[in-house]
């Protein structure tokens, strides 16, 4: 993963799986929690996964080819559509990352 930060190449198909496998395996229920809260893009749910695995907004938009700006976004949008209501990026960060825990 830091290769293709550093490179800015994006994730391949195989390794996507790889990193659903992961958090499967650290996070039971991570995934069916998150697919449940609102039916999301691939690029919103890719989002998710990065933030799950703690990487850096700037690293994320690096990995998926986008710029950092919308990433932010995806972010603050996804709070919108899940809570219905005005929310930063932190905060959906952080709602990420308190979900199957």
């Amino acid at each position: 993963m830091q290769r293709r930060i550093a490179t800015g190449q994006r994730l391949k198909d195989e390794e996507w799986q790889s990193i659903e496998s992961h958090i499967k395996k650290v996070y039971p229920g991570f995934i069916s929690q998150l697919r449940n809260l609102y039916p999301m893009s691939e690029l919103e749910f890719q989002v998710c996964l990065l933030i799950k695995l703690r990487i850096a907004p700037s690293d994320i938009a690096s990995i998926l080819a986008r710029d950092t700006s919308t990433i932010s976004t995806v972010r603050s949008r996804l709070y919108k559509k899940v809570f219905g209501k005005k929310g930063g990026t932190k905060e959906w960060d952080d709602f990420i990352l308190s979900i199957g825990t």
